[in-house]
């Protein structure tokens, strides 16, 4: 049985801090956080690794074990769907030594927005409680930390930005991946796979290999082919967007961006329907919407 082939994201993956793009700030911080712990366990026994899809979130806290000599034991939140499994996959690991003879472990919860406080009961308490009886760096990943649900994991978390890639530091490492595999590329061709990528380097890496697996160069014709992504909003942007809409249309536009979180975002308009309208009647109205809205989600 023929193996399948890495893929150009996986396989150019950064392995030391040094290989990763960007984000200096943010490697500074993280760094110096997980050097704190060789003098005995930190105030923030967590940290909160946060930013969009593809800016290097875990790849980061990979290439800092490398670095410094940590095992990683990873769960994905978002697939580890009860307090019970989080216990056997990660509280066993906080209490106990390294298999391996590191100097330490970091425990990892991959995309901890992706529990839900209605689905996944006794998730975050579980969480709460490895991180209060760790003997380990736990850290925590995210797209968007800012739900309401999250709060008590924010204030146990040193809390890290991990910003959206520049172009040029996109066009950069789409230009290295290109040399690496003998490709040559129209330096507009890997500007515009960067641009339409957002930030978002590893759907560029994605791209860039659609287009140019099996060709010798690459042209900017060759890009076009590439649908153009929805721009990625953060949950503040697009409450503003419904708050602030002049007509349904508008604010119904909101429904058409990628993976929305309609639970959250009804979450945040009922924080901020206090802050957005001014009249005690506007402010009755929009509450009556948001219940009725509520009403109608249940059902579906």
């Amino acid at each position: 049985m023929m193996s399948r082939p890495l893929s150009w994201a996986e396989k150019y993956r950064p392995r030391t801090l040094a290989q990763v793009v960007g984000n200096e700030k943010a490697k500074e911080k993280f760094v110096s956080w997980l050097k704190s712990w060789r003098r005995g366990a930190p105030r923030k026994k967590a940290a909160l690794l946060y930013g969009p899809p593809g800016c290097g979130k875990t790849t980061l806290v990979y290439a800092a074990a490398n670095d410094l000599g940590y095992e990683v034991v990873e769960a994905n939140a978002s697939d580890v769907r009860t307090s019970e499994a989080l216990r056997r996959r990660i509280e066993r690991a906080a209490r106990e030594g390294s298999l391996f003879g590191s100097l330490g472990k970091i425990l990892l919860l991959d995309e901890v927005d992706g529990l839900s406080a209605r689905e996944d009961v006794g998730g975050l308490d579980t969480i709460l409680e490895i991180v209060s009886v760790t003997r380990y760096p736990v850290v925590m990943t995210a797209n968007n930390p800012w739900d309401p649900s999250l709060r008590p994991l924010r204030e146990v978390s040193l809390m890290i930005e991990v910003r959206p890639l520049r172009l040029y530091e996109m066009v950069r490492v789409l230009a290295a991946i290109c040399s690496k595999e003998g490709v040559k590329a129209d330096p507009e061709a890997l500007k515009e796979i960067a641009r339409r990528a957002r930030g978002d380097l590893r759907a560029a890496i994605n791209d860039l290999q659609a287009v140019a697996e099996g060709k010798r160069y690459v042209t900017l014709k060759d890009v076009q082919v590439l649908a153009q992504r929805a721009k990625q909003y953060d949950m503040f942007e697009i409450t503003r967007r419904v708050l602030t809409a002049k007509t349904v249309e508008q604010a119904r536009s909101v429904l058409g961006l990628p993976s929305l979180d309609y639970e959250l975002l009804m979450q945040f308009i009922h924080e901020n329907i206090p802050y957005q309208y001014d009249s005690v009647e506007a402010i009755a109205e929009a509450y009556d919407a948001l219940s009725r809205a509520d009403m109608f989600m249940g059902r579906i």
